[in-house]
């Protein structure tokens, strides 16, 4: 039984809107596909803005804090100061035989102090510094694994796009082949 022009005719006509669908779900697939490229950009984007205010954030804490222990340390350094030349006047008018000794006990005990805060200043500064170094690197890693999950999620959403649309495909193959071997529909 071979089939006849109208026949033919009216299979395309039946055939033309799965044909329309189909072109319209692969222009909905692309621009599924470049509204995800673009989501993504955008909050790579926005991950490394985050990440450079964050880091900035932390700098100026860390620099105000610095500023903070330097004020105070000249400050102390100020007192001590005050305070040990007033010493030194003292027992200058009172005792002039122990000005020698007084001076150099107050000299050490000056550069007892000083060593010891330039270690606590150079103590604080390693501290910083790790904590600086461990907070970009946390940053760093936070940030990674938001961009791999995001690319995992975006990568199985087209995925499944994509399968739902072969599987549509499938479909009207499996449509059209049944109405081919259906002998009852065919006429002579």
């Amino acid at each position: 039984m071979a089939l006849t022009n109208e026949d033919l005719q009216a299979i395309a006509g039946l055939l033309q809107p799965i044909k329309d669908d189909v072109h319209t779900l692969k222009k909905e697939q692309v621009i599924m596909r470049k509204e995800l490229e673009a989501k993504i950009e955008h909050t790579e984007q926005t991950l490394r803005d985050d990440f450079q205010i964050q880091i900035q954030s932390v700098r100026t804490d860390l620099q105000e804090q610095i500023q903070t222990v330097r004020t105070d340390l000249q400050e102390q350094i100020q007192t001590v100061r005050t305070d040990l030349q007033e010493q030194i006047q003292t027992v200058r008018t009172d005792l002039q035989e122990q000005i020698q000794t007084v001076r150099t006990d107050l000299q050490e005990q000056i550069q007892t102090v000083r060593i010891d805060l330039q270690e606590q200043i150079q103590t604080v500064r390693t501290d910083l510094q790790e904590q600086i170094q461990q907070t970009e690197q946390k940053l760093r890693k936070e940030i990674h694994v938001q961009a791999q999950k995001t690319k995992q999620y975006i990568k199985k959403e087209i995925r499944s796009s994509e399968n739902l649309v072969l599987e549509e495909v499938s479909r009207v193959h499996h449509i059209l082949e049944k109405h081919i071997n259906d002998e009852t529909r065919h006429t002579a």
